[in-house]
């Protein structure tokens, strides 16, 4: 009778950890203890002659979850430890490369200098300085001794599908001193001074920015911003 309610025992508890670790046989650890517990009360069950549904159902279940979890094993490290194709690793350096290449021709144009006649391209834009005139000035100006006028004329071209504006203040002035000057107030370019505007898509203008600067100023540069947030500037060597 002893040996009998003791192989009883052995069944159910098999049959209740079979259930458990089909059930949660997924949980990493959880289901491993499980399913390995299972299988030493099922084990221990036929070793005492236990006969029954219990044993069969238990010996079912355990089976199928051993399976799932060898199945489940190999595929997660397959998946994790197995080398990437050539395929893979080609598309991964073209990647890379592409964007190397990209950063590297931002760099390039962000350093790059231009000079009087060039046509710079921008996003939706493109600007041509066209020339450089100096002046001393007329009856009404009030120049710094040693200093002279410069009168830059520029062009400004809407290569893009919408309205775009215009500002002279957009241009400053840098010179062989450091000093970046905004542009100056002066009735010498009244006539062609470029002033605030819209540019429909195609559309064109022309207009003059004058600077007060020191005197056959050698090293004078025009810089363009090319929007409102100054990440890129346009720089123009004017000798």
């Amino acid at each position: 009778m002893s040996a009998e309610m003791k192989n009883k025992h052995y069944a159910t508890t098999a049959l209740v950890l079979a259930i458990c670790s089909f059930v949660l046989g997924l949980i990493p650890i959880i289901g491993w203890l499980l399913v390995i517990t299972a299988t030493v009360f099922l084990v221990l069950s036929y070793s005492n002659h236990e006969k029954g549904p219990k044993n069969v159902v238990s010996l079912i279940l355990v089976s199928l979850t051993w399976v799932g979890k060898i199945l489940f094993a190999s595929i997660f490290f397959f998946t994790v430890f197995s080398p990437p194709s050539e395929e893979e690793s080609g598309i991964e350096v073209e990647t890379v490369g592409t964007m190397e290449s990209a950063d590297s021709n931002k760099e390039e144009e962000k350093d790059k200098v231009y000079k009087v006649g060039d046509v710079v391209q921008m996003n939706d834009k493109e600007l041509t300085v066209i020339k450089v005139e100096k002046s001393n000035g007329n009856e009404y100006s009030n120049l710094k001794s040693g200093d002279e006028y410069v009168i830059v004329s520029v062009k400004i071209t809407n290569n893009s599908k919408k309205e775009i504006s215009y500002n002279p203040y957009d241009f400053e002035m840098s010179n062989s001193k450091g000093q970046i000057f905004q542009q100056s107030f002066s009735s010498i370019h009244e006539d062609t001074a470029l002033h605030y505007g819209e540019l429909v898509p195609g559309g064109t203008v022309e207009g003059t920015v004058v600077f007060e600067q020191p005197k056959d100023d050698e090293k004078l540069q025009l810089q363009y911003t090319v929007n409102f947030w100054r990440d890129r500037m346009i720089r123009v060597d004017l000798q």
